[in-house]
């Protein structure tokens, strides 16, 4: 097909909000492609491609400093255990244990 131009694309039709710039970003990537001529289109997409999903880690990845709102101390116990062997129902002892405790400063 000599000069006839081919377009096909994916779109969710409900996009979270968190969905619409990554949408809005490989959209224009896809239309910034056509102008490219083809010999060299499946590299060029495959290195923008990877640029956006560094620029995501690096934005997505920071240390963050913020500390939890809610600090407390949560004590952890087995209370019960149900074990059963080929012949049936095993006694188990020792009902309550501590697990410890989980805190949150």
């Amino acid at each position: 097909d000599g000069g006839t131009v081919r377009l096909a694309g994916v779109v969710a039709l409900r996009l979270s909000s968190g969905d619409t710039p990554l949408s809005g970003v490989l959209m224009l990537i896809g239309i910034g492609l056509i102008a490219i001529p083809l010999s060299s289109r499946r590299r060029l997409a495959l290195v923008l491609i990877a640029a956006l999903a560094m620029t995501a880690g690096i934005a997505g990845c920071g240390g963050s400093s913020s500390k939890p709102g809610i600090a407390g101390t949560s004590t952890q116990a087995v209370t019960a255990v149900a074990v059963t062997a080929p012949s049936g129902p095993v006694g188990v002892s020792g009902l309550p244990a501590s697990l410890g405790q989980v805190s949150v400063l």
